[in-house]
């Protein structure tokens, strides 16, 4: 009914926002009942982690919400930022090029002499677009 529309648009809108950091399926075990036999799937609906291996597999518990598969999910997703900090500035700056204002996010890959510089705007999804063109994962 209309709750499960409600919840199929939420997680819809869920994958595009975090598109390249999750990868997230759906089934219609109507559909494809052998899909859903084979994993087991017995409630509906039904929303399953699938973390890197060797951890297995696990299904929300409760109402699935968004909030619930971002907070179950997120701890497996790597960070390969670089907290600058006192100890490690001048080594950082060195390494790196030169940064003239702040914040700025500069991506530099270890394949390439070229950097890229992101100057958008200072908020989650429009930088995380930008990293994700440059991601070599």
């Amino acid at each position: 009914g209309d709750v499960y529309k409600r919840q199929d648009q939420e997680f819809q809108e869920w994958s595009g926002d975090n598109a390249g950091i999750y990868k997230l399926g759906a089934i219609d075990c109507d559909k494809d009942y052998e899909i859903c036999e084979k994993e087991k799937v017995q409630k509906f609906p039904t929303v399953r982690v699938y973390p890197p291996l060797p951890i297995p597999y696990f299904d929300l518990e409760g109402e699935p919400t968004t909030q619930e598969l971002t907070k179950s999910a997120s701890r497996y997703v790597q960070s390969n930022v670089i907290e600058v900090n006192s100890a490690n500035h001048d080594t950082f700056i060195s390494d790196k090029p030169s940064v003239k204002e702040y914040p700025q996010i500069i991506v530099v890959k270890a394949s390439e002499k070229k950097t890229n510089t992101y100057k958008g705007e200072i908020k989650f999804s429009p930088i995380f677009n930008f990293l994700n063109v440059y991601s070599e994962a």
